[in-house]
């Protein structure tokens, strides 16, 4: 005898609640693993950005310190380099105030003398003897590429950013290059008047500053050339000793982050101090 109609009734009613509640447990299992899928992606993402973070702010600390470094090479080359142009000039500056004296060994630096060095034996026979500036190559051009790890700490970036704009520098640069036309000026008097009148020259042989010594004293023009030239080795040390304060202050400054940098504590990739 089959059921009736309202026999039937409750059993299809109670099919359709127990597909829902099945349709509804399996949305609910989906969307469960779909946020935790969603979590463990956007996580393994995070860690990724985080671990760049951190490379990247290794990277910084290692290049700031071979630039702190490299900067102290540059203090101590032209703290080298100022000594060695005031050496110089006191010799030469010498020289300009014996020029008148009634000696036939004016151009001869005593042994005795506190500013004797051998190679300056006879100071006029180095006189076309240059030394530019010529400090350390630096790792400015790394910088200047851009990439986002340079950007981390913008005063640092600024700090040497300013360094390589070299003001102080071109300064330095234009005094060798003025330098070296005064050079270039003594060579051509040597070589166009002084052999037409002297003959043979021998800028290396005392006897020939003994022998012309009163022609030499008479060279105005040369005695001029000697007095310009002491008067830039002068500008020259004062510019020099500014650009050394200029990189003490400088490396003091990146060596404050440096020092930051260092005390900062990292637990895998998160700062924790």
């Amino acid at each position: 005898m089959e059921p009736s109609d309202s026999e039937k009734q409750p059993t299809a009613s109670l099919n359709i609640g127990l597909i829902i509640r099945f349709v509804l447990s399996q949305i609910r299992r989906y969307f469960a693993e779909f946020i935790g899928i969603f979590m463990v992606i956007t996580f393994s993402f995070y860690v990724e950005s985080k671990g760049e973070d951190y490379e990247n702010r290794m990277t910084y600390e290692e290049l700031l310190k071979d630039i702190i470094k490299e900067l102290k090479l540059v203090q101590s080359y032209t703290l080298a380099y100022a000594d060695q142009n005031l050496h110089i000039e006191h010799i030469y500056e010498q020289q300009l105030a014996k020029w008148d004296l009634n000696d036939d060994h004016i151009f001869f630096l005593d042994p005795k003398d506190p500013l004797f060095d051998e190679v300056h034996y006879l100071p006029m026979s180095t006189y076309t003897d240059l030394r530019p500036y010529d400090e350390p190559k630096l790792l400015f051009s790394l910088f200047e590429q851009g990439t986002l790890e340079f950007k981390l700490v913008s005063h640092a970036t600024q700090i040497i950013e300013g360094l390589d704009e070299g003001h102080l520098i071109d300064q330095i640069l234009l005094l060798n290059r003025q330098e070296k036309i005064l050079v270039d000026d003594f060579k051509q008097r040597v070589k166009n008047l002084w052999t037409r009148d002297l003959g043979i020259i021998d800028l290396d042989d005392p006897h020939f500053w003994i022998t012309h010594r009163t022609y030499i004293q008479q060279d105005h023009y040369l005695r001029h050339n000697l007095a310009e030239r002491v008067d830039l080795w002068h500008e020259l040390n004062s510019v020099l000793l500014d650009y050394e304060q200029a990189l003490s202050t400088d490396i003091a400054q990146l060596d404050s982050i440096n020092v930051a940098f260092e005390n900062e504590g990292y637990f895998i990739y998160w700062q924790y101090r």
